[in-house]
């Protein structure tokens, strides 16, 4: 599987340039925010999926897919990461708005770690990808991942007004 995350060094760079010379009239980056997040959900599914298949098989299965869901990733986090270039002309502002991304980021993981025993104790201790819940799951994460994104309201209306840099008062 390290074979894998080499794909992210091919699609890293081209999807930045896809989303850099993308002018929809939803910005640059929104368009890959709210369509990406459909084929994204669509891999969360297919990985876990887990089909009837032969040792040989389920390797190939899960180095495919893993692929998919890697390729899915760069078309969501490459555009959603350079976000916060174009929130404001202010590299204070740009900091601070990072700093929350992360403490966000971490919070999210803290809480499904904290839940995700408690919930498939309560679902059923049988609980697979194939069952209602799964299905459930690996839908509405990326829905509700993208309703709740402060970036991506900002992104919805665009850049700051840009301001001039600031003169250097040095002398010489």
């Amino acid at each position: 599987m390290p074979v894998v995350g080499l794909i992210g060094a091919f699609t890293d760079p081209i999807m930045g340039l896809l989303a850099d010379r993308t002018n929809s009239r939803w910005g640059k980056f929104r368009p890959y925010l709210l369509y990406g997040a459909i084929p994204y959900g669509i891999c969360g599914y297919l990985m876990f999926a887990g089909p009837d298949l032969s040792t040989n098989g389920k390797i190939f299965y899960a180095f495919i897919t893993y692929a998919l869901m890697l390729t899915c990733y760069s078309v969501i986090n490459v555009p959603y990461s350079s976000l916060l270039g174009v929130v404001s002309s202010s590299s204070r502002t740009r900091a601070v708005a990072s700093s929350f991304r992360f403490m966000g980021a971490f919070a999210g993981g803290l809480l499904i770690s904290l839940f995700v025993r408690p919930l498939v104790k309560y679902l059923g201790s049988d609980l697979d990808m194939t069952s209602w819940p799964g299905w459930l799951a690996s839908l509405v994460q990326p829905i509700v991942k993208h309703l709740g994104d402060p970036g991506e309201m900002r992104a919805s209306i665009g850049p700051w007004p840009s301001s001039p840099p600031p003169r250097c008062s040095c002398s010489g």
